[in-house]
């Protein structure tokens, strides 16, 4: 079994909670959603078997990494591959960074992830409509399961007391919302006013941006 693998490499997570920690990347191609900031690079694809790319995360352990993110692009549109792949891998966690959409999917390797960034997907970001239904799914199988799971929300000064709303019911009181700033387009202090919003109904919400990026990294 292959899939389509755009890079592989080592280095520091730039969102969410685990900000700062090393970590390999794998880069998978393909999406089943088309979000309107989408900042995928879709150079060319490599395809590599399971033992081809454990093979190159192997390369690259030399020094001590926290994680291993699974990202793309949706990782979950290869679940068989992850599902062959993921049992391979014994000393390093499974940091899963995902849309949140594809649950049935997710339920293939779920045994195998350790920590779940779940972006939760709003239409005056995306420019797609919330799958509120298929989010839903999504933590109740990230939570049949155990899994560490946070979500995040990029927002822009458009976001709705509507998005806000259906956000507070998805995100229940022992998650971590970390809303993260579209790039220019939400001003400081209407962050601040809607992490405030926020933290009426839910007890951790951090506002965090994309810190690989003032960095200049990958």
């Amino acid at each position: 079994m292959q899939a389509n693998i755009t890079e592989i490499f080592s280095s520091i997570q730039g969102e969410g909670p685990y900000i700062g920690c090393r970590q390999i990347f794998v880069r998978f191609s393909g999406c089943n959603l088309r979000c309107e900031y989408c900042d995928t690079d879709h150079r060319p694809v490599k395809m590599l078997t399971c033992e081809e790319l454990l093979q190159e995360i192997n390369s690259l352990n030399i020094i001590s990494h926290h994680s291993i993110s699974l990202t793309g692009g949706e990782p979950l549109v290869h679940s068989d591959f992850l599902s062959e792949f993921l049992p391979m891998l014994s000393d390093l966690k499974v940091y899963l960074e995902t849309n949140g959409v594809l649950y049935n999917e997710f339920r293939k390797i779920a045994p195998y992830v350790d920590i779940i960034s779940m972006d939760i997907k709003i239409e005056s970001s995306t420019g797609q409509q919330l799958p509120f239904e298929a989010h839903e799914e999504f933590i109740k199988v990230a939570r049949f399961f155990k899994k560490e799971i946070f979500a995040k929300v990029v927002v822009s000064e458009n976001i709705t007391d509507e998005e806000i709303r259906l956000i507070k019911y998805l995100v229940k009181d022992d998650m971590m919302l970390v809303l993260q700033p579209m790039d220019n387009k939400c001003p400081a202090d209407k962050l601040i006013s809607i992490q405030m919003n926020f933290l009426k109904d839910i007890k951790d919400v951090r506002v965090i941006p994309q810190v690989h990026k003032y960095m200049g990294l990958m």
